[in-house]
């Protein structure tokens, strides 16, 4: 029953959480210094980026809509986005596999260039904690992690809660997400 599975999956994600809280709790507190100008992402500057890619890979979830609802060809034009909303909300496990597609479209961006092209845009990159360039391997760590974070929405809402404004994937790969100046007021 679609109850008893929600249940399952979100007592799947709070062991999720719990264990990476237990495993990061000295980092949850701990602020890590930051060289002069520079700062942790705010959250605003990383919606918007993450806005900008999502608009970027709209096509992708599109087609990931149709086969998921396993219309090819789609019974609906590609540039329904009323439909693709619907897809989210019906389509069981949809969220995960965007989140899929978002990790593997993030991954040689942020190894190559240390931010998506909406990081990029917003001025937004991925370090280390400890501010050194990125290592690939974390990057695909971090990235790897988002279809659980598409698939349980809420979890985006841990991010103000950690100091360094980290999601998941930050904590387990031990990135960090910064901006070089605040936005202009």
């Amino acid at each position: 029953s679609p109850t008893v599975s929600g249940v399952i999956e979100y007592l799947i994600l709070g062991l999720i959480l719990l264990i990476v809280f237990v495993w990061r709790r000295e980092r949850m507190m701990l602020v890590a210094p930051l060289p002069k100008g520079i700062m942790f992402a705010d959250l605003g500057r990383r919606t918007l980026a993450l806005f900008i890619d999502f608009v970027i890979l709209s096509p992708a979830w599109l087609i990931l809509a149709a086969w998921m609802a396993r219309s090819f060809p789609p019974d609906w034009p590609l540039w329904d986005l009323t439909t693709l909303a619907h897809r989210i909300e019906t389509v069981p496990w949809f969220r995960a596999g965007m989140g899929l597609i978002f990790g593997l479209y993030a991954i040689p961006f942020e190894i190559l260039i240390g931010a998506t092209p909406g990081k990029r845009i917003v001025g937004c990159f991925v370090l280390t904690e400890d501010g050194t360039r990125r290592i690939w391997w974390r990057v695909v760590v971090r990235n790897l992690l988002r279809p659980i974070e598409f698939h349980f929405v809420p979890i985006a809402a841990l991010v103000p809660l950690t100091p360094a404004k980290q999601r998941i994937g930050d904590l387990l790969a031990r990135t960090v997400v910064i901006q070089r100046q605040p936005f202009p007021l």
